[in-house]
């Protein structure tokens, strides 16, 4: 789990620990095996070896190891006179310390540029924003926050850095790296899990990072935005990080959508995918496009029957049809009668309207969206047939206990006849 700049480092400190220990070695062996009486330990103590001891003759000769390695040279331990062996060994580990110093000042070198490389290009940005605010007479609060935004835009680098490095893997490191980095991203968005690995990869790769300064309104048209830091108000919420916003991207209705703006705090960090991106995605993955159309529908069928729910409220609370129990139920009762008699006369006519209002997307679309229909229309008509027998207890259940209402209009038809004349949205 080390860095490059820890793994330098500690190879530089190990051969620098092995080399002054080899070369005191070696050193203090010449001395002590010399055959002439005045080695370079008798030079330094005044004392035979023997009579020196080992730690202080190691301690010595590790010194001498030291300013040698070095390139020092205190001249206060030095081969003797005229002994030709103490000098040799000293002209051959000069030698050696020489290029041993060299290996360490590149590798010094090595971890020092390394360290310095990311800070280099934000440095010269830096000097570039001074240079535009001094020359084009910039005012100095605001010359301040153009400053500020780049230092945070530094900042922000190292989430690009992680996708760029995902982006360099197999495609199996790929999958396993992106479902542990990205994983409460994919737990926020509903239909992220309804795609495969290889293009949940592919959707993480193509999102980017934005920076929004304190007080800048946050507009992101059909763009999913995950939080990553700082706080924003959107919707009467308070974001903050971990907090996603614009799952409905997938809906091409605008109406069907929500249409807030954040509005940033702090200094906000987002990373976003538009939806221009998902189709450049999905246009190659024709099932991950198809399960991602599937939930769009879905989707847009709630909110448009929600949509339709709170239009017909407020226009009940207008009009005061929702005073009193007696006039909210005669007014359900109509609308509902109303619907059914349109649904009788054109059974399709409503469902088609209503997804014709969702789409919007012509006759490609529309093609879709009928056999969507179609199938709707065989589940629904297989769980009608199932609560028939209970429908027709209920009645005669009701008319038992003397009931003077019924639950449904009289049905001039069969159970099934009638549920065929009633619109989806009713079966439902």
């Amino acid at each position: 789990h080390l860095t490059f700049t820890a793994r330098t480092i500690l190879r530089v400190v190990i051969m620098l620990s092995v080399a002054v220990h080899t070369f005191a070695c070696f050193w203090a062996s010449v001395g002590i095996t010399s055959s002439d009486q005045k080695s370079w330990i008798q030079g330094c103590f005044g004392k035979p070896p023997e009579d020196v001891g080992a730690y202080r003759v190691y301690s010595m000769s590790s010194y001498f190891s030291v300013f040698t390695l070095a390139g020092i040279g205190y001249g206060d331990v030095f081969p003797t006179h005229g002994d030709r062996i103490e000098t040799i060994t000293a002209t051959m580990l000069m030698m050696t310390s020489g290029l041993v110093w060299a290996v360490v000042v590149a590798c010094t070198v090595t971890v020092i540029d390394a360290a310095t490389a990311a800070d280099s290009a934000y440095r010269q940005t830096s000097d570039d924003v001074q240079r535009v605010v001094r020359i084009n007479k910039i005012p100095a609060k605001l010359g301040r926050k153009v400053a500020f935004y780049f230092e945070k835009f530094h900042e922000m680098q190292a989430g690009r850095g992680t996708r760029r490095l995902i982006e360099r893997m197999s495609p199996d490191l790929q999958e396993r790296v992106t479902k542990m980095v990205f994983d409460d991203w994919v737990e926020d968005v509903d239909w992220f899990p309804l795609l495969s690995a290889q293009c949940l990869v592919r959707v993480v790769l193509e999102m980017d990072n934005l920076i929004f300064i304190p007080h800048e309104e946050i507009r992101c048209e059909r763009t999913i935005c995950f939080v990553r830091r700082g706080i924003c108000i959107y919707g009467g919420h308070v974001a903050t990080k971990g907090f996603t916003w614009g799952q409905d991207m997938i809906l091409n209705n605008a109406e069907l959508r929500k249409t807030h703006h954040g509005w940033a705090r702090t200094f906000m960090e987002l990373t976003v995918l538009t939806r221009h991106d998902l189709d450049e995605v999905l246009e190659d993955m024709p099932d991950d496009r198809k399960a991602v159309r599937r939930y769009a529908i879905r989707l847009g069928f709630i909110r448009g029957m929600v949509r339709h729910a709170r239009h017909v409220r407020n226009h009940a609370h207008r009009h005061g049809h929702f005073e009193t129990r007696e006039k909210k139920k005669a007014f359900l009762d109509a609308h509902f009668a109303e619907l059914a008699v349109r649904s009788r006369n054109d059974p399709t006519k409503i469902w088609q309207g209503q997804l014709t209002s969702i789409t919007k997307r012509g006759a490609v679309a529309m093609r879709r969206l009928r056999q969507t229909h179609k199938e709707l229309l065989s589940v629904v008509e297989d769980g009608a047939r199932s609560i028939d027998t209970q429908i027709t207890e209920l009645e005669k259940t009701l008319e038992a206990v003397g009931k003077s209402h019924r639950v449904f209009p009289s049905m001039p038809h069969a159970p099934k006849a009638f549920s065929q004349s009633m619109p989806v949205g009713m079966r439902l």
